[in-house]
């Protein structure tokens, strides 16, 4: 019995921690080769002036940083994803931004972003956006 309940307390805990119909963003950023290096990535998924996911993200150097950042069931249609690089906190390449379609339960193409040296008005950080809370990265 007890067996049994530890299973079905289990299965619960793991429903509870998915929404069905969320639909999963890949994205797959790397660095230009004439772009500054960066240590530190955020992605910011945006529709029209409403910031959907402000993601940050370490990076070691890995020649492609590869996400996937789950999306509210009631985002649907067209978004905008931009890739932004920071070396120690500063901004100093962007890649994006670039058009993923999203429907609700389905996973997307990567979105491939390639930093370039650069800033973008796209890039605000999350400790400044406060976005990105109620969805984010998989894993």
């Amino acid at each position: 019995m007890k067996r049994a309940l530890l299973g079905f307390g289990l299965v619960a805990l793991g429903l509870a921690c998915t929404e069905k119909g969320r639909s999963l963003l890949l994205v797959d950023v790397s660095n230009a080769p004439t772009a500054p290096a960066v240590d530190s990535v955020t992605v910011e998924v945006i529709r029209g002036s409403d910031r959907l996911i402000s993601h940050d993200e370490d990076w070691t150097g890995s020649p492609t940083l590869k996400l996937g950042l789950y999306l509210s069931k009631d985002v649907s249609g067209d978004v905008q994803v931009v890739a932004c690089g920071y070396d120690r906190g500063t901004l100093v390449a962007v890649g994006g931004p670039k058009t993923a379609t999203v429907q609700p339960g389905e996973t997307t193409n990567p979105t491939e972003l390639t930093l370039m040296g650069g800033t973008s008005s796209l890039c605000a950080h999350s400790d400044a956006s406060g976005a990105g809370g109620n969805d984010g990265a998989a894993g």
